[in-house]
Formats: C-alpha cells, sequence, structure tokens
C-alpha cells in the first residue's frame, strides 16, 4: 500500500511538471482588422500573454495582415510561416514587449519571422530577454526567415527590435512557468495525502 501511494505522488508531481511545460503559439489572429496597417498598436493579449510597444515619435509602428484583402505578397508571407494576421514594423526604434499578463515567468521557445513586402530578402530582429528587475539574461541577432527556436527559459519578458528595413514575426511559441509557491502548496498537499493514507490503511 505504501508503495502504490508513493507512486502516486511520484506521477502526480511527474504530471503537474508535464502540464506546465505545455507550449502555446500567440498566433497575433486577433489583432484589431479593419485596416491593412494598424497604427500606434496598444496592449495586445492572447493566451495569457500581451504584447506592448515603446517607441518615441513613432506614427507606424506596426502593420497587420489581413488574408482576405490587402495580401499582394500572400505567397511570400506564407513562405516564411506566415498566416492570417502577424506583426511586421520598418521602424529600428520600436521596441515590442513580450510577457505573461500574470507577470510570471516563461519559457520563450521560437517564432516564424521574414519580410512580408519582400519574398526573397532576410528579416533582422534583436531579441533580448529580462529578468523581473529588467536586467538583461541574454541577447541575440537574428538574420533570416522562417522558423527559428530559441531557448531562453524563466524569463519576465522579451524584447524585440527591427534591426534594418522591413521585419515581421508570427506564431510567438511561449511556456508558462508556474511560481515556486504554486509547485510547492501541490506538493504538500499531496505529501499531507500520502501520510495520512499511511496512517490510515484502509
Amino acid at each position: 500500500m505504501n508503495k502504490s501511494i508513493f507512486k502516486m505522488l511520484g506521477l502526480a508531481c511527474v504530471l503537474l511538471f508535464a502540464t506546465s511545460s505545455n507550449a502555446t503559439i500567440i498566433t497575433l489572429d486577433e489583432l484589431p482588422g479593419g485596416s491593412f496597417r494598424y497604427q500606434s498598436l496598444p496592449i495586445y493579449t492572447e493566451a495569457g500573454f500581451e504584447i506592448s510597444v515603446s517607441c518615441t515619435n513613432c506614427i507606424n509602428v506596426i502593420s497587420t495582415l489581413n488574408e482576405s484583402a490587402n495580401y499582394a505578397n500572400r505567397t511570400g508571407a506564407i513562405g516564411w510561416g506566415a498566416n492570417s494576421r502577424f506583426l511586421e514594423t520598418w521602424n529600428s526604434q520600436a521596441i515590442f514587449i513580450l510577457s505573461a499578463t500574470s507577470g510570471q515567468n516563461f519559457d520563450f521557445l521560437g517564432m516564424d519571422m521574414g519580410w512580408y513586402n519582400n519574398s526573397t530578402s532576410n528579416a533582422s530582429w534583436e531579441i533580448t530577454s529580462l529578468d523581473s528587475a529588467n536586467n538583461q539574461i541574454n541577447q541575440v541577432d537574428v538574420i533570416g526567415k522562417g522558423n527559428f527556436a530559441f531557448n531562453m527559459t524563466g524569463v519576465n519578458s522579451i524584447q524585440f527590435r527591427n534591426l534594418s528595413g522591413f521585419s515581421s514575426f508570427d506564431n510567438l511559441v511561449v511556456s508558462e512557468v508556474p511560481e515556486p509557491s504554486t509547485i510547492a502548496i501541490f506538493a504538500l498537499g499531496l505529501i499531507g495525502f500520502a501520510s495520512r493514507r499511511f496512517k490510515n490503511p484502509s
């Protein structure tokens, strides 16, 4: 009986961690419609995450795409992984900030990127990961088009800055990290349950 209880405890912990590591794809498909280019992006939220923008004297911060209209370069955009709506900027002063709406840390695992207006040229993004005190953890310059994988784990926010020309991204892959206190409370509850079963076997 004791072995089965602790097996159940171990299995529950494994399931907790497996569930917490499930990846989420931020598709950006809920970006405001009604126009090809959406000026001065407010905070955009999707799937428990938000994207805000910090920009000085920016009129055209972002352009979005609706495949039902103004999609003259649809083939080029699909070529690097875009679908429906995505984010594009030509302003190197615009800094897009990705964070969890809960304020918790998360893992940034990948994204699709490329150009909308040019199906052959590369996009270029400076990607910076930050901790909860806004200290830089890591920074990489990514140049190219297509799907890119990252292993930026336990970050509090990710900043994207366009390095040159037009650059776009879509389908951000993230995974929210549970707070240690949540894991501890869950584990203590399971241990309490197991010990109770140990004292009162039935």
